[in-house]
Parts: C-alpha cells; sequence; structure tokens
C-alpha cells in the first residue's frame, strides 16, 4: 500500500510579514538589486534571501518561511505594485480628461515598494521620451468612415499620378464602399 503526504498550504503572508520583508529586503538591496557581477555571486544572493529568512522566522516563529517563499512573495509583491502604479496612473489620466473621480491612493505597501524600487525608473514611469498609449482615448462607435489614400492604385491626370481616394470602415463598422471607375484619357 503506497501512502500519499497531502501538501499542507501555508498561511498567506500577514501585512506585518510583508512590511518585514520588505524592511529586511532593503537593508540587503546593495546584494539583491544588481545583477551578477565579481563581486555578487549567486551563492552572496542565496545567503541575504537565507538572512531575510532567518529573519522573518525569527519574528514570526508559527509560520516558518524558506527563501522560495520569500522570493516569491517577493516577486508577487513587486508585480501587484506595477499593476497598481499603472492602474493609478491610468484613473490619474481619466480625471484631468473629466472622467471621474480622483483614483484612490496607493496602498502603503505599494507606495513604500515605488519609492524603494524608485519612482521614476522605467519599470514604473516607462522609457523617458517612449510613447504612452494609456493617454489614448477610445474613438466612439459611430466615427464616420475614414478617406484614406491608397498608393497602390493611382489614376494618371495629366501625367501626374493621383492617389484615387476611398472610403474604408472602422473596425466594427460595415460600409458598402462604391466601386472606383477607371478614368482612361
Amino acid at each position: 500500500m503506497i501512502t500519499t503526504i497531502a501538501k499542507v498550504r501555508k498561511p498567506n503572508f500577514s501585512e506585518k510579514e510583508k512590511l518585514l520583508l520588505l524592511s529586511e529586503w532593503e537593508k540587503r538591496q546593495n546584494i539583491l538589486r544588481p545583477k551578477f557581477s565579481s563581486k555578487i555571486t549567486s551563492q552572496g544572493k542565496h545567503n541575504a534571501w537565507q538572512e531575510i529568512a532567518d529573519s522573518l522566522n525569527a519574528q514570526f516563529p508559527s509560520v516558518r518561511r524558506n527563501v522560495a517563499d520569500l522570493q516569491k512573495r517577493w516577486q508577487n509583491m513587486n508585480s501587484k505594485m506595477k499593476e497598481e502604479t499603472s492602474r493609478h496612473r491610468k484613473d490619474s489620466l481619466k480625471t484631468v480628461q473629466g472622467g471621474g473621480p480622483a483614483p484612490p491612493d496607493l496602498s502603503p505597501l505599494d507606495q513604500r515598494l515605488v519609492t524603494l524600487v524608485g519612482e521614476n525608473t522605467p519599470t514604473i514611469m516607462g522609457i523617458n521620451g517612449g510613447f504612452d498609449s494609456l493617454g489614448l482615448l477610445a474613438l466612439p462607435e459611430e466615427q464616420p468612415a475614414v478617406a484614406t489614400a491608397r498608393i497602390e492604385e493611382c489614376i494618371h491626370v495629366g501625367g501626374v499620378p493621383e492617389p484615387i481616394i476611398s472610403q474604408q470602415p472602422r473596425p466594427n463598422q460595415s460600409t458598402t464602399v462604391p466601386k472606383e471607375e477607371s478614368r482612361h484619357e
């Protein structure tokens, strides 16, 4: 008979655990943040994470957290912070353009993470001089079809090529476009 061991799920991280994780990471950010180099090794980073685990387990002995648990929680906290910051920026643009009430503030944990990661980093603010698609507004469905020039279809008037202008419907808009008649000289 084969016995199976049921994996017991650990409880969720409490806010106090998350804040301690953030505080301990901040103390060791000079080791954990940079990429690997001759001074920053994989073993050095693992040792820093182990120190954080030891600190957390000493402070909260009821739940034993290992390095993998802490690294995953750190990754999840950063992802959530980036999502919330992006949503906050997007909602802030709506308010500037008259689209509703002011967005709620970021949580204290997210605010601290933004400060730690750096408010002006590309991760948070985007690339300097880059295109921010959040600022674009969607056009209403009732917009008329746009006149566009199709370069591949030109007619010659007096020896000079002229583009044929045709109506092209927007997506989700069905419009029958009359076929252009060719002119001969």
